[in-house]
Protein backbone atom coordinates (compact mmCIF):
# COMPACT_ATOMS: atom_id res chain seq x y z
CA UNK A 1 0.00 0.00 0.00
CA UNK A 2 1.01 3.40 -0.99
CA UNK A 3 0.51 6.57 0.63
CA UNK A 4 0.79 10.09 -0.54
CA UNK A 5 1.44 12.98 2.45
CA UNK A 6 0.06 16.70 1.79
CA UNK A 7 -0.53 19.52 3.79
CA UNK A 8 -2.57 22.95 3.09
CA UNK A 9 0.26 26.20 1.92
CA UNK A 10 -0.28 29.14 3.62
CA UNK A 11 0.82 32.63 2.22
CA UNK A 12 4.26 32.27 4.26
CA UNK A 13 4.53 28.61 2.52
CA UNK A 14 3.40 30.23 -1.11
CA UNK A 15 5.75 33.53 -0.89
CA UNK A 16 8.58 30.35 -0.58
CA UNK A 17 9.44 31.01 2.96
CA UNK A 18 10.72 28.50 5.46
CA UNK A 19 8.54 26.79 7.68
CA UNK A 20 9.71 26.75 10.96
CA UNK A 21 12.48 24.87 12.72
CA UNK A 22 10.21 22.81 14.97
CA UNK A 23 8.42 21.62 11.63
CA UNK A 24 11.02 20.86 9.86
CA UNK A 25 13.30 18.62 12.53
CA UNK A 26 9.88 16.76 13.28
CA UNK A 27 9.66 16.04 9.61
CA UNK A 28 12.95 15.08 9.99
CA UNK A 29 12.49 12.65 12.04
CA UNK A 30 9.69 11.11 10.96
CA UNK A 31 11.19 11.12 7.48
CA UNK A 32 14.10 9.34 8.63
CA UNK A 33 12.75 7.25 10.46
CA UNK A 34 10.88 5.75 7.28
CA UNK A 35 14.22 5.69 5.67
CA UNK A 36 15.86 3.62 8.33
CA UNK A 37 13.22 0.96 7.37
CA UNK A 38 13.21 0.74 3.94
CA UNK A 39 9.68 2.28 4.09
CA UNK A 40 10.33 5.45 1.63
CA UNK A 41 9.89 5.60 -1.56
CA UNK A 42 10.25 9.25 -2.23
CA UNK A 43 10.52 12.70 -0.88
CA UNK A 44 10.63 14.76 -3.75
CA UNK A 45 7.06 16.81 -3.26
CA UNK A 46 4.80 18.30 -5.72
CA UNK A 47 6.33 21.58 -5.11
CA UNK A 48 4.11 24.71 -4.57
CA UNK A 49 0.17 24.70 -5.29
CA UNK A 50 0.72 26.54 -8.24
CA UNK A 51 3.36 24.72 -9.99
CA UNK A 52 1.03 21.30 -8.45
CA UNK A 53 -1.85 22.65 -10.53
CA UNK A 54 0.22 22.63 -13.78
CA UNK A 55 1.29 19.14 -13.61
CA UNK A 56 0.02 15.78 -13.57
CA UNK A 57 2.92 14.25 -11.64
CA UNK A 58 2.67 12.30 -8.07
CA UNK A 59 5.10 11.32 -5.82
CA UNK A 60 4.42 8.20 -3.21
CA UNK A 61 6.74 8.55 0.11
CA UNK A 62 5.87 5.16 1.72
CA UNK A 63 4.86 1.70 0.97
Amino acid sequence: MRFMIMHKNDPQTEAGQAPPMELVHKMGAFIGEYAQTGKLVDGAGLGGARRARASSSVTAIAR
